[in-house]
């Protein structure tokens, strides 16, 4: 069963600066992904993937580009985990089952919640969700035009 649930992570800039990001909780999800426009916002740089991966279950989107970042999933430093994200189209930070499954995280499917050494991801918010599928589909209906967001050419990948 597929629950979106929501939180916030801290991660770092190109100088260390901490910055709060939205993040939603996908079990549907097998790679966590990074949004591009969080990457620019960060000033950091992506490194190009030798071979592209599939980061949705329907395989219909490819990452060309992974980066690694410090990621904290609660407010102390000793809960900072070093995570190699692929780096897609969105707003947020996707937490997909890599990183659930190594962190054992508790799903409560029937109330819509992980719950997590560093406390509760709650529901998504419906507006956030409502903006998300429709970056979601522009980006499917245009993604053989547009490329990977990152100046490269997908050729239609």
């Amino acid at each position: 069963m597929h629950v979106p649930v929501s939180d916030y992570v801290l991660t770092l800039d190109e100088h260390g600066k901490k910055h709060k990001i939205k993040a939603l909780v996908d079990t549907g999800c097998s790679k966590s992904t990074v949004g591009e426009d969080i990457v620019k916002k960060l000033k950091r740089k992506p490194k190009r993937k030798s071979k592209p991966s599939t980061v949705n279950t329907n395989g219909l989107i490819n990452a060309t580009h992974e980066i690694r970042m410090s990621t904290w999933f609660g407010e102390s430093q000793s809960d900072r985990e070093k995570i190699e994200y692929d780096v897609g189209k969105g707003k947020s930070i996707l937490i997909g089952m890599d990183i659930i499954r190594r962190n054992n995280w508790n799903n409560d499917y029937k109330n819509g919640l992980i719950k997590t050494k560093h406390g509760i991801f709650e529901k998504f918010d419906k507006e956030f969700m409502k903006d998300y599928d429709k970056m979601l589909k522009k980006y499917l209906l245009n993604e053989k035009e547009e490329g990977d967001g990152l100046g490269n050419e997908t050729g239609g990948v």
